[in-house]
């Protein structure tokens, strides 16, 4: 019985002893870079429109009203790495504000496209945000 004691003890002393450092140096930290984007509508056309979007990680639609000739934002998006259009939505659908019973979409844009979004960097937020802006003209809605 006493070797089996001795046994365990020599090993828990020489696991403990793995376990020091003993470089005298503080380790290096490990930094994830979290980023902000925020995604906006510019609406350039004649007509007041409705926004119905989906967010890639919910199964929940969200609205939002577009005024004709103003830009909106619509969503802030954040993590690890930032995030780009592409990864955020899976489907905009654009309708007249006056369609109470949004029926009849005037643009659904399903996929989404980066290269749609006009990407800009926001350096008022820190090094790793962006603003996403789409733009809505006369002829994507007619």
């Amino acid at each position: 019985m006493k070797s089996v004691a001795l046994t365990l003890l020599l090993t828990c002393l020489i696991t403990l002893a793995g376990c020091l450092d003993n470089t005298g140096s503080d380790p290096d930290p490990v930094v994830d870079y979290g980023g902000i984007s925020d995604y906006y509508i510019a609406n350039q056309s004649d007509l007041d429109l409705t926004l119905t979007f989906k967010i890639s990680s919910t199964e929940n639609d969200s609205m939002v009203a577009v005024p004709a000739d103003s830009t909106v934002k619509i969503f802030r998006d954040g993590g690890i790495g930032g995030s780009v259009p592409i990864g955020t939505f899976s489907k905009l659908s654009f309708y007249k504000l006056s369609d109470n019973n949004m029926e009849t979409p005037l643009l659904v844009i399903e996929p989404i496209v980066n290269d749609n979004w006009n990407a800009i960097k926001n350096p008022e937020e820190g090094d790793y945000s962006w603003k996403f802006k789409l733009p809505i003209t006369e002829e994507d809605i007619k």
